[in-house]
């Protein structure tokens, strides 16, 4: 019983059954030790996403080490060689209507107590095979049944199963201890743990639950977490999802480079000056050459710089080629200059996702007749003029409402949850959570030369929504909001600034644009749920905070098009409902006045929200005393 391998069902909520997550199966509560993975796909950009994984783990490690003064060394840049990724391996079940993965489990606590007398044990793994269930105290007829709380430490983040022994077997080994001193745990409820006790029928000591301080002291490292005075344990009731919470970061897949001619720093350089439209001469160039040329897409750009430097090395670059090269180069050199090489969160994702929204070229190809945009969509739809002049109108008031420049649907999108770590007891709401990375030897992690993580990842195809909004608006109400310094008289001059600036303090305007479009995201996943069949927790966002910009996605393992059947009849409901959803909570006024977001307005469950519902606050939208909100901007 105590080590055995179970099958995970593949559904919408796949990560909640990683390494160091609890289960429960029959009744029996168990962690998960490792699971049945292999090498990540070879069409994974398995270096970018690498970099992605590892800033995410450094940068939640090291600020749970700074925010608490803990004593772990924080992550180096360094330490990136020591970070493993794996793909997980899901297989179809055929007894099951379900895919599957596979794990390997532990019992987890070895701690246990009789149903009728209380007496209580903590058992060994090696002593697990020969512990009888059967109460050992003489004329119980009570079974013993796995003690379900945990002990949690708020200062350093430690969770540890209760264990209790009578002070006279402080010596002995846990093999020897409660023969001579057993003891019991009193519940004057079972429903309640206040009055819960531990007492030694020998010699009477009792202490109660909540008396129990942590040392900050790591056992499997022998090192001290913290050197601030012991804390006293929170108690812990287990349950899924409850004592620790899976932390899964999704990433748009990008091809990896057709080869190395174009270094990875690079490659956001490059997205930004596309962004920026800083190509566009390469459109004019194609123009010239062969007549009416396409817009060239973002992967477009790189595979034309990377083949140039690749005939240019060998030798075999023309002279015109050489000039197009020049030019491509000086463009970065720029790009260089203003902005450095440290990359703007996830531009390269928006553009790849971006070039599925470009024409293919092909009038037959099917894909394309399925990406649409919301007006694209109506003018092509069957419905009579009238009816469509109406739902037109009610969409571009609502897009008006909320600086909507533009919806897209697209039918399949390749992406890649990763689970990166997980974080150590309850989420707290007003504090920092206890993050932890996912370490191979736990007993290293004080150990900057010796310790190494890992990550677990997932790629799959889905159908998303991409919401676009207006640069030029947002630069106004930031202005509105005393940002005066950024001054744009166009579309183009508005995304030049917004692509340029940078994570500061939390009430900077890099911020505030994340603020608000992370709002925006919950409230349309929220709403949209209602009309696309799939709950919330089969949706997920990827924000794009520099491209100003939002995508909902699918989750579902399987794609039963509901974002689609969504988007097709029932968008501007879906922004009409999000509108009174924001406006009002049912906990207002407490709810407005205490940050703006709670349960019963915009958080979603953990596991669903890459972002943790932080940075969320409906008065952006409306507005309050100190914030002009985006809906009171003209």
């Amino acid at each position: 019983m105590n080590r055995m391998n179970l099958d995970f069902s593949a559904h919408s909520a796949l990560f909640r059954a990683m390494k160091n997550m609890i289960v429960i199966h029959d009744d029996f509560v168990f962690r998960v030790k490792s699971l049945e993975r292999r090498h990540p796909s070879k069409d994974i950009n398995i270096t970018r996403l690498k970099r992605a994984i590892f800033n995410e783990i450094q940068r939640l490690f090291n600020f749970r080490i700074q925010s608490y003064n803990l004593l772990y060394p924080p992550i180096t840049d360094d330490e990136i060689a020591g970070l493993s990724i794996h793909q997980i391996v899901v297989k179809k079940d055929e007894t099951q209507e379900d895919d599957v993965y596979a794990g390997r489990v532990e019992l987890y606590p070895l701690v246990f107590m009789c149903d009728i007398c209380g007496d209580f044990r903590e058992i060994s793994s090696q002593d697990l095979q020969y512990f009888d269930t059967k109460c050992c105290v003489q004329g119980c007829n009570g079974n013993y049944r796995q003690l379900s709380l945990l002990r949690y430490c708020r200062e350093c983040g430690k969770v540890e199963h209760f264990r209790y022994w009578c002070r006279a077997e402080n010596d002995r080994s846990l093999s020897q201890k409660y023969t001579e001193h057993p003891i019991q745990l009193l519940q004057p409820s079972k429903d309640a743990l206040f009055g819960w006790k531990f007492r030694c029928k020998t010699c009477g000591w009792e202490k109660d639950i909540f008396d129990f301080s942590c040392d900050h002291f790591d056992q499997k490292a022998q090192k001290k977490i913290s050197d601030k005075p012991p804390t006293k344990f929170d108690p812990l009731t287990i349950r899924e999802g409850g004592v620790f919470q899976p932390i899964v970061k999704t990433y748009v897949s990008i091809e990896p480079l057709e080869n190395e001619k174009i270094l990875e720093e690079e490659e956001l350089l490059i997205a930004v000056g596309y962004h920026l439209g800083m190509f566009s001469f390469l459109e004019d160039i194609l123009k010239r050459s062969e007549g009416e040329a396409e817009i060239m897409s973002f992967k477009q750009v790189k595979n034309l710089l990377s083949s140039l430097r690749n005939l240019k090395s060998a030798g075999l670059i023309r002279s015109e080629q050489e000039k197009v090269l020049d030019q491509m180069e000086s463009v970065l050199e720029n790009l260089k200059t203003a902005i450095g090489l440290i990359g703007t969160r996830n531009l390269d994702e928006f553009l790849t996702i971006k070039d599925l929204t470009m024409p293919r070229g092909d009038p037959d190809d099917i894909y394309s007749r399925f990406v649409k945009d919301y007006e694209g969509h109506l003018e092509s739809s069957s419905l009579p003029a009238d009816k469509k002049e109406e739902i037109r109108n009610k969409y571009k008031r609502m897009c008006g409402n909320f600086g909507i420049q533009n919806i897209t649907y697209i039918p399949e999108i390749k992406l890649v949850s990763a689970y990166i770590g997980y974080i150590k007891g309850p989420f707290p709401r007003d504090g920092v959570p206890h993050f932890e990375p996912i370490w191979i030897d736990e007993r290293k992690k004080f150990d900057v030369h010796e310790r190494n993580f890992e990550a677990y990842i997932h790629p799959y195809n889905t159908e998303g929504i991409l919401v676009e909004f207006n640069p030029l608006k947002i630069v106004s109400w930031l202005r509105e909001n005393g940002f005066d310094e950024l001054r744009a008289n166009n579309e183009s001059e508005a995304r030049k600034l917004l692509v340029l600036l940078r994570e500061e303090s939390d009430d900077g305007p890099y911020n505030m644009i994340f603020r608000l479009l992370h709002t925006f995201s919950h409230a349309f996943m929220m709403n949209a749920s209602t009309y696309c069949g799939l709950d919330t927790d089969s949706l997920g966002e990827i924000i794009f905070p520099s491209a100003t910009a939002v995508m909902i996605y699918s989750t579902s393992v399987i794609n039963i098009g509901g974002l689609q059947y969504m988007f097709e009849n029932n968008l501007p409901e879906v922004l009409e409902d999000m509108r009174n959803h924001i406006q009002e909570c049912i906990y207002d006024p407490v709810c407005s006045s205490e940050g703006g977001a709670c349960f019963a307005c915009m958080y979603l469950p953990e596991y669903v929200c890459g972002y943790l519902n932080q940075t969320l606050d409906r008065r952006i939208f409306t507005g309050s005393e100190s914030l002009r909100g985006f809906w009171e901007h003209g």
